[in-house]
């Protein structure tokens, strides 16, 4: 499969900026989180967000979710390798016989 430069850069700059995006989500929720510390003292929110990530509910519905993406994009990737080779076959591929 080739990707040219241009398309790497574009990628490179797509997940950086998710990555930027995620990163400023989850520190907006943290600093919610340090505040209702301080209005909700007794409350344990660290106990509270370790037993949300354990919710089997939630880590379901996220390898469901990636999961699938993942094994698409795997299948589209060994389809577009088999036809690349295919390709580069037919483009180096020269006959002996004559053409009718």
């Amino acid at each position: 499969m080739q990707i040219s430069k241009e398309q790497y850069k574009a990628l490179v700059k797509a997940i950086i900026a998710n990555l930027k995006r995620l990163e400023l989500e989850l520190a907006a929720y943290k600093m919610t989180i340090n505040a209702l510390k301080h209005v909700a003292p007794n409350l344990d929110f660290d106990q509270v967000l370790s037993r949300c990530r354990e919710l089997p509910e939630l880590r379901e519905k996220l390898e469901k979710k990636y999961g699938e993406y993942q094994k698409k994009e795997f299948e589209r990737i060994d389809r577009e390798e088999e036809t690349q080779e295919l390709l580069e076959f037919l483009q180096e591929w020269n006959s002996d016989e004559p053409v009718n």
